[in-house]
């Protein structure tokens, strides 16, 4: 009698492949469905509102010159590129104003590369429906994300570079019509297009929001190299040179990697942001807020102002021991986007914060500046004691008389457990579109925020794009 033959276990690889090929439309939850339009909308909105920062006219002027076939818009700027060199420009954009999506929990982008590589690859496949766009957009959401969450030790601090390549190449697949084989091959390729280095969070460098793109156009290339054959099946995720051990050293959780794969998608644990600057930035600004709004005193009282963080935000966004005077007068826009002192200051001075803040002139406005100079840090090593990887604050606002207005932020603006409004969304999507370096008709920007509402109707994605260029 023949011994029964064992059979070896199914690579994680295969399984995602396949979890890829085969999700429809269908298999979304209207949850999912619907929190994957309000990404697809805020980082369209993100995308129009980056479309003239620094580095973006640089950008185009080398993509115009090197050229290339049509096949993908750059949004706000209505030019035609190849798909992955569209998506790069689109995604640069997208994280240039660090108005992006941001998932609490590991601190990743989770949308900025996947929704613009969607975007392109729809445009290039032509008659793209709505319904493959959005589905495509879901699951390289999805993928980013869960990749994000294996990461050990949890929570780890996951950046658009490393899994950004990841999330655009399995949306790219879907749309490409990859079988498994081609899909698995689009994530070993994506994998050579990871970027540990060069993000720069101050000073005069652009690059974080560089790399960002450069990692939607390397998922998009290792999806269309896969679709045409190029063959690259090696671990990604378990074995000898896999994406966990070569970045981070351990081995993935591959059970927060594969737990509901097909049921749960990730993107409802996900919500657009509130404020146009690092997300570690947001609950004081939310504090300082509701201190601005609610309590009746004017700035001119304020004797000292004082923000209790943790280490871990002590060192991003107050600048560490030796560098807190330069957050508290900022002399770029990128160290304004990562200072708590001038967010702070701006949340109190104008009771709103938003993206006229974030300019080179703006940022040395002087009655800002002075507030800002008042700013301090309170270092609670306790503050980090929290399960995910954005941590609650505390702003605490003493005024010339002695009275003291104080307010706690466990869950910022943008956290599923404090969302974002949906008008608010809507209405920052018009707003954001006024950022655009060519002017967009406001009528045609509405139209095009009525149809990313109704993506399961629209018959062809180009319609949108239109309307955005």
């Amino acid at each position: 009698m023949n011994a029964p033959q064992r059979m070896e276990p199914e690579a994680i690889e295969q399984v995602i492949a396949r979890h890829i090929v085969n999700t429809r439309f269908e298999d979304l939850s209207g949850e999912a469905v619907f929190a994957t339009k309000e990404h697809i909308m805020h980082t369209l909105a993100t995308v129009l509102a980056g479309s003239n920062a620094p580095g973006a006219p640089e950008m185009m002027a080398l993509l115009t010159e090197t050229g290339g076939a049509e096949q993908a818009t750059v949004l706000g700027w209505g030019v035609k590129l190849p798909a992955s060199q569209a998506a790069m420009a689109n995604s640069m954009m997208g994280h240039a104003k660090d108005f992006d999506n941001n998932d609490d929990r590991i601190a990743y982008k989770s949308s900025v590369c996947a929704v613009p590589a969607s975007l392109a690859v729809a445009e290039r496949m032509g008659a793209t429906s709505g319904r493959d766009f959005l589905t495509a957009a879901c699951v390289g959401i999805d993928l980013g994300i869960r990749l994000g969450l294996a990461v050990q030790p949890y929570p780890a601090h996951s950046q658009s570079p490393e899994l950004g390549p990841f999330a655009a190449a399995a949306s790219a697949a879907r749309l490409l019509g990859c079988n498994e084989d081609q899909t698995w091959d689009a994530l070993g390729l994506a994998l050579c297009g990871v970027a540990l280095l060069g993000v720069a969070t101050g000073g005069l460098t652009y690059s974080k929001r560089f790399v960002a793109g450069a990692a939607s156009r390397n998922g998009i290339i290792a999806a269309q190299l896969a679709s045409k054959g190029f063959r690259a099946r090696q671990p990604v995720i378990s074995g000898p040179g896999n994406f966990f051990r070569g970045t981070w050293k351990t081995e993935a959780d591959t059970s927060r990697l594969l737990d509901g794969l097909g049921k749960l998608f990730e993107v409802v644990n996900v919500g657009p942001k509130g404020y146009p600057s690092c997300r570690y930035t947001h609950a004081s600004i939310d504090a300082a807020l509701a201190i601005a709004v609610n309590k009746d005193f004017s700035v001119e009282a304020i004797d000292a102002i004082k923000v209790t963080v943790g280490p871990h935000d002590y060192a991003h966004v107050f600048g560490g021991d030796s560098g807190v005077a330069r957050k508290q007068v900022p002399q770029s826009v990128v160290d304004a986007q990562f200072s708590i002192p001038y967010t702070v200051a701006t949340a109190l001075v104008q009771k709103s914060v938003f993206l006229d803040d974030f300019t080179p002139e703006a940022i040395h406005r002087p009655e800002i500046v002075a507030v800002s100079r008042l700013v301090q840090p309170d270092v609670r090593p306790e503050m980090d004691n929290w399960p995910s990887d954005v941590k609650p604050c505390v702003v605490e606002v003493t005024l010339k008389n002695g009275k003291k207005l104080s307010q706690r932020i466990d869950y910022a603006l943008g956290n599923p457990k404090n969302p974002v409004p949906h008008d608010r969304i809507r209405a920052n999507f018009v707003a954001c579109a006024e950022h655009a370096p060519k002017t967009l008709d406001r009528a045609k920007v509405e139209q095009a925020r009525e149809m990313i509402e109704t993506l399961e109707n629209v018959k062809d994605i180009r319609d949108i794009t239109r309307l955005l260029s």
